[in-house]
């Protein structure tokens, strides 16, 4: 379907996004906490994806959701229009969803000399910073995909429904540039492809590090979602 190496050969649709997954919603887990990975430093093609991570003492990982856009969408614009969907889905609760991203984030662009940092806050919302460094990114997310709770759970699951750009960079979209002319070959040395595949990826990325770090009781603290139900209406 896609021409180049995936960037995560371990991804199978029979493990982590079976048919089911593809149809239908995630049913958000009593007890879990939510990270919002967000790549989002000096593109104007922001993207977002929402991670679930379970109760304790499985901490069964989910991507949720995924919030792109088809063209260049400023942060200015697409910060409320995650809080937007976000404040839909958690009623409540979303204002204590963990934002994570690329160190970049903080770094000012533009006319303006403003941050994607310094956008978010206007919504009142903190994005942490997280590193950019790519063997750890991709390590984390292979951690995810081959890491089993136990022989019939594997560690992370897609839903294919709602994260469709997601699904399409697991099965080849997020893929590595191929080498030209005397370029080393070695898998270690090559870059994936930045594209609209590239930029859900790394929002994954982010989330799941911040997941480790829970799992570790290293991570931010990340109020648990205490009832399936929604538990009050916000203006």
């Amino acid at each position: 379907m896609f021409d180049g190496e995936p960037v995560f050969a371990d991804y199978s649709d029979a493990i982590h996004c079976p048919l089911y997954l593809q149809q239908n919603d995630w049913e958000l887990q009593k007890g879990s906490r939510y990270i919002l990975g967000i790549d989002c430093g000096q593109t104007l093609y922001p993207a977002a994806v929402l991670l679930e991570v379970g109760p304790p003492p499985f901490y069964q990982l989910a991507a949720i959701l995924e919030i792109t856009h088809d063209g260049a969408e400023p942060m200015s614009q697409f910060c409320p229009r995650v809080l937007a969907i976000l404040t839909k889905m958690f009623p409540g609760f979303w204002d204590d969803i963990l934002w994570c991203g690329d160190q970049t984030v903080t770094q000012r662009s533009g006319a303006n000399g403003t941050s994607a940092w310094s956008e978010a806050r206007k919504f009142g919302v903190d994005i942490k910073p997280m590193t950019n460094n790519l063997h750890a990114r991709l390590g984390a997310v292979t951690w995810a995909l081959t890491d089993w709770i136990d022989a019939e759970s594997p560690r992370m699951f897609i839903n294919g429904k709602n994260c469709p750009t997601l699904l399409a960079a697991m099965r080849g979209g997020y893929r590595l540039r191929p080498p030209v002319g005397k370029e080393a070959t070695s898998k270690d040395l090559l870059l994936p492809i930045k594209d609209k595949y590239s930029h859900c990826s790394d929002a994954l990325q982010y989330a799941v590090m911040e997941a480790q770090k829970i799992i570790k009781g290293t991570g931010n603290s990340v109020r648990k979602l205490t009832s399936n139900a929604p538990r009050r209406n916000d203006p």
